[in-house]
């Protein structure tokens, strides 16, 4: 593995990830403090958790089938027929979910009492055309390693959407709600400008649809697909739930603390990225170890750069939820202190993906995602009708550990994965730390 390509990329894709968070929180604090009520931001909640639950399953279905069938297709021809069953595969995962949305929001609106849901369901069309070619062009140059225009259009688009923000606190007429939908659409145009411009030099061969890779594709993606929508199910049943079972302001205070939180991801889904292709690459060309080897070495990164966040939350949760969200969401400080537990737990099974799927065994992680799904929807019903927004907090650390025993014995068995390894390189990376400072301007320079 070339050490320029790890530098390189993963600069570059700790900056997107970087500048994401920064945009994320300072218009998430804009939105609490100053524009919306926390009945107003429940309903923001709802929506945004809906609506990535299509993107995240489109993600599944699209993008690591297109990026491990680039990388190895054989000639431009074969490049272009994958492009090509990809893209139509996209547009209609997306047409069918948006009409089902269309069919199911009067339901959803019934469920969780917010009228205001219908008219944004219908706006969010206008975002899901654009993030049709968004999403297209961002993993078409993560098949060919390449990260800047994937910083510049993701930059673009959460800078936009910024704004918008802003100029809704300073401006608020009307539905302030439908405007940050529509605030969402300009932002997703605005950065696909940009994407296209960095993507282009990447299609090869003529477009043309061959039945035979429209299937290929969609039957490797539609392991994926089942992943990621049992993972964003997994991970969003809590704040459903709340909704439905107590109030879209319960929601919101939930939230605050899960927001927060989300924060300390940052570094684990810049690893995803930056992982996969590298790993399809290198289980063609070296075999388990080297997959065994980028497991254990790239979540002890993670856990190294996330072990210190986790302690400040533990010792200062009030302080940050009141710095952040306000004394309106104070509530939330206990929740953030209690979720703050599981987040370590994520990197683990965030590469445990990565590595499943750059084998050709999407299935399994399908599976365990499937269950675990199931098991979290379940201990959250019971857990919130006995202990209220809590209960939520119980039932999600009970099934991310069970999910974290399962995934590592399944590495184990597969590719002789040791999680305490994972530990080890923790601790060599704060030893590495000076000499990493000293050798960063020769390798970016390279």
């Amino acid at each position: 593995m070339s050490s320029v390509y790890w530098w390189r990329s993963g600069l570059l894709t700790l900056f997107n990830r970087s500048s994401s968070l920064l945009f994320n929180l300072l218009g998430f604090v804009l939105l609490v403090r100053y524009i919306l009520s926390t009945h107003e931001y429940g309903i923001w909640t709802l929506y945004f958790t809906v609506t990535s639950l299509v993107e995240v399953s489109r993600n599944g279905l699209i993008k690591n089938a297109l990026i491990k069938n680039l990388v190895q297709a054989d000639s431009n021809e074969v490049y272009g027929q994958v492009f090509s069953a990809s893209l139509l595969i996209n547009f209609v995962f997306i047409l069918s979910c948006y009409l089902v949305l269309l069919l199911g929001s009067p339901l959803l609106v019934d469920v969780w009492g917010a009228h205001q849901l219908t008219e944004m369901f219908m706006w969010y069309g206008v975002s899901a055309l654009g993030l049709i070619l968004f999403s297209q062009l961002e993993f078409l140059q993560q098949a060919n390693m390449r990260f800047e225009g994937v910083m510049l259009a993701t930059f673009t688009r959460n800078g936009t959407f910024f704004l918008v923000v802003v100029s809704l606190m300073l401006w608020t007429p009307g539905d302030i709600l439908l405007k940050l939908v529509w605030g969402q659409a300009l932002s997703i145009f605005l950065g696909l400008a940009v994407s296209a411009i960095f993507a282009k030099r990447f299609i090869k061969g003529k477009l043309v649809l061959k039945k035979n890779k429209v299937k290929e594709l969609f039957h490797f993606g539609k392991y994926t697909l089942a992943t990621n929508l049992t993972t964003v199910i997994y991970k969003d049943t809590d704040q459903m739930m709340i909704g439905a079972m107590i109030s879209p302001s319960a929601v919101a205070i939930y939230n605050a603390a899960i927001k927060i939180n989300s924060f300390a991801q940052v570094p684990s889904m810049a690893m995803a990225e930056i992982a996969f292709p590298k790993s399809v690459e290198s289980g063609h060309s070296k075999g388990t170890s080297a997959q065994k080897y980028m497991y254990e070495k790239s979540v002890g990164v993670v856990l190294a750069i996330l072990f210190p966040v986790v302690i400040g939350v533990l010792l200062f949760p009030k302080f940050i939820i009141n710095t952040i969200a306000g004394p309106e969401y104070l509530a939330a400080a206990v929740v953030l202190q209690l979720t703050i537990l599981y987040i370590p737990f994520i990197p683990f099974s965030r590469q445990f993906g990565v590595i499943i799927e750059s084998i050709g065994k999407p299935k399994i992680n399908s599976s365990i995602e499937l269950g675990s799904a199931v098991l979290n929807l379940v201990l959250n019903y019971f857990f919130i009708l006995s202990f209220g927004i809590m209960g939520a907090v119980y039932a999600t650390l009970i099934a991310r550990l069970l999910k974290l025993i399962i995934q590592s014995l399944v590495l184990k068995k597969m590719i002789r994965v040791d999680i305490l390894n994972a530990f080890t390189y923790m601790f060599a990376f704060y030893r590495e730390i000076p000499q990493l400072l000293g050798r960063i301007p020769g390798k970016v320079s390279k």
